[in-house]
């Protein structure tokens, strides 16, 4: 099993400096390892996209926001949607159940959106990413 990840379904980035510019309108500071990521696979989805918090586990990793504003999951509606409930996550992927990953203070929270609740994950988007798996079913179904 290869511990790369690939992603698919990547929307180029219409305006390269919308991640710039989207920190300066938000006054919010987006972590390098982010912010790379961002650019290269904007709106995509990881082949391994599974993660587990403190207290849930088999949570999924859906796609990255997209940060281009005519794309559907753009980090400009969800974020103004997230951040009326939680002034204090800034959403950067959703998972397909209408919950987001956010960064809190620079680490990742899962954000649960009935219960306006976050959850720790990883203290860096980096360490995310390597905890990132998929299940048995899922690497059976990938061999054949």
């Amino acid at each position: 099993m290869s511990t790369e990840i690939e992603w698919s379904f990547v929307n180029a980035l219409i305006d390269i400096k919308s991640i710039d510019n989207f920190e300066k309108e938000k006054n919010i500071k987006i972590p390098h390892d982010l912010k790379n990521t961002i650019k290269r696979f904007n709106a995509g989805q990881p082949s391994r996209c599974i993660f587990d918090t403190d207290s849930s586990t088999g949570n999924v990793f859906g796609a990255l926001l997209s940060f281009n504003p005519s794309d559907n999951d753009n980090i400009y509606e969800i974020f103004s949607v997230v951040n009326a409930e939680n002034k204090s996550v800034m959403p950067f992927a959703a998972d397909p159940f209408g919950n987001y990953l956010c960064l809190m203070n620079e680490q990742v929270v899962f954000w649960d959106h009935e219960t306006n609740s976050t959850e720790f994950v990883a203290p860096t988007f980096s360490e995310l990413l390597n905890k990132l798996y998929i299940t048995e079913e899922d690497e059976e179904t990938d061999e054949n």
